[in-house]
């Protein structure tokens, strides 16, 4: 049996990377660094909803474990930039309204339902499938006289 994969989008609005709070972020010291650090952070909670965190283990064995993202964290999983400037991108975040920090204590992207979309390979063929027909049937059909 195939494994089914499942693909996502972010959605972002037209004028997003014009808009005051981007240019904000990208006037800041480190700002295409925060920029990059927020896009990176939507990517990487695209299976946990947009809550800056993680879960291992089997949930279906009460044996899950669920790990919240702090600047350590980041990171490790980011890579590429430095501790000092992912703690700062965060509290930036925070004062802009990019995250908020739920009453669980995890912080969570804004708005993050109307940011992202997902579909998996098979909805991908049959939503495929539906427009095809579709337009087929917009064609004008011949005249049997």
């Amino acid at each position: 049996m195939s494994e089914t994969q499942k693909f996502y989008w972010l959605k972002l609005r037209e004028d997003f990377l014009n808009g005051k709070t981007v240019d904000y972020i990208l006037s800041q010291k480190n700002g295409s660094e925060y920029l990059a650090i927020y896009l990176k952070l939507c990517v990487l909670t695209l299976n946990n909803n947009g809550e800056l965190s993680y879960r291992y283990g089997d949930p279906r064995a009460n044996a899950e474990v669920i790990v919240k993202y702090d600047p350590d964290i980041l990171q490790r999983d980011l890579k590429f930039f430095k501790l000092e400037t992912i703690a700062v991108a965060l509290e930036i975040y925070k004062k802009l309204g990019l995250v908020y920090e739920q009453e669980n204590g995890f912080l969570k992207i804004t708005s993050y339902d109307k940011m992202v979309g997902s579909e998996t390979d098979a909805a991908e063929r049959m939503r495929k499938i539906r427009n095809k027909r579709s337009l087929k049937s917009d064609l004008p059909q011949p005249q049997n006289d």
